[in-house]
Order: C-alpha cells, then structure tokens, then sequence
C-alpha cells in the first residue's frame, strides 16, 4: 500500500471512530454549502490523494453533528479553524 493510500485510509478511519454511534453528519467543506458525510468523504480522499493537506474538526448535537474541514498546501500557514468556521455562517 502506498504512503498516500496509507494517509487517507487513517484519516477516515479517525473520522469515522471519533463519528462512532452518531446517527447524522453534516459535512462542511471549504467553499461548499453543507452536503453529506459520503461527500465529505470522497472530497476528503480526493484532497489526500491531490496532496493537500487536510484537517476536520466535529460539533457534536445530541445525536448529530457537524463535521468541518480545512485545507492547505505545502508551504502555506495552516489555517485557524476560527476563520474557517466563519466561512460556514
């Protein structure tokens, strides 16, 4: 398996166990109106295997949550998740 594969099945294992028991997610990824957490996977995967570098974060709502992302690329700062979740209201 390759490095980049590697990465990418780690991060959505992570997700996916930090989700654990949670009946609903809502993704928000940069840019995107809200969508569901089969897009924020396959959006997450594509941006690993594009090699950026990514991030999530998670609400949690009673039996719900939101799942928010970040990216950036080699070389740039990495960005705070106070400017990213602002881009969401």
């Amino acid at each position: 398996m390759n490095e980049v594969h590697a990465r990418w099945e780690r991060v959505r294992d992570q997700l996916n166990a930090e989700l654990g028991g949670l009946q609903e997610a809502i993704c928000r990824v940069p840019g995107w109106e809200p969508d569901s957490l089969e897009v924020g996977l396959r959006w997450l995967q594509s941006s690993i295997y594009q090699g950026f570098y990514t991030d999530f974060r998670i609400e949690r709502q009673g039996t719900s949550a939101t799942v928010w992302f970040k990216i950036w690329e080699y070389g740039e700062p990495e960005p705070d998740w106070a400017s990213v979740m602002s881009q969401g209201d």
